[in-house]
Parts: structure tokens; sequence; C-alpha cells
């Protein structure tokens, strides 16, 4: 008897994720005296991820946010910043996900706003 065949997630992705990439829209924000362009099609997963304290989902995000004709510059001047405690970055990850927020991606219907996005403070490793 035959194994039975692969059900294709795939094949049922392909359109949702086709439209999804045409909606997205990159919002002008002003960091590190420039203005750079970030997206507002932000990974749902990572952000989960993030609001829960993953330092990985922490950092997947601000490498993949920018808009990829300025990501590796954004990426270096993150890596410039001096200080850069964990306080500071949660203000540039909070305002990156509140422009994302605040910038919806189709016209409003009349409800409510978006409740504010925060996320909470990396898991420390030395706990």
């Amino acid at each position: 008897m035959p194994a039975p065949k692969a059900f294709d997630i795939d094949a049922l992705l392909a359109d949702a994720l086709a439209e999804a990439a045409s909606k997205t829209v990159y919002i002008k924000v002003k960091l590190f005296n420039r203005e750079w362009r970030i997206s507002s099609q932000i990974n749902t997963f990572l952000a989960l991820r993030a609001g829960e304290g993953d330092t990985k989902a922490f950092t997947e995000f601000l490498m993949n946010v920018a808009h990829p004709d300025e990501r590796s510059e954004f990426q270096d001047a993150l890596y410039r910043i001096e200080p850069l405690t964990a306080d500071i970055l949660l203000i540039i990850i909070n305002n990156l996900m509140e422009a994302v927020a605040n910038h919806p991606t189709k016209s409003s219907s009349g409800s409510s706003r978006t409740v504010k996005t925060s996320v909470a403070k990396p898991k420390s490793a030395a706990g």
C-alpha cells in the first residue's frame, strides 16, 4: 500500500502570503539621527515571543524590521549605540512596534484602536 500523500500546507499558504506581502507599507521613523523605513508587516510570531521576553525574538525583530535596502545600515547603527542598556533597547523596540501598530494596513472601520503595544523585558539568562 502506498504511503499517504503529504498534506500540502505550503500550497494553501501561497496566496495568503502573497497577499500579505503585497500590503506591506514602509513607515518612516526617525532614529539615530536619520529616517528609516520600517515594515508595517511584522512577524506576529516574533512579536508574541518578544512579548513573553524571548531575547532571540527581540533580536530577530530588530534585525529584520527595516526596509531591505536599509537593513544593513540599521543593524550597524544598533551596534554602534553606547551604552545600549536593556532599558534603552526596550524604548527602541516599543516605539518601533507602536509606530507599526498606529499605522493600520487597511482603512479604519470605526472600531476602537488597537491597544498600545508594549513588550516584556528580555528574560535574562542569569535569572
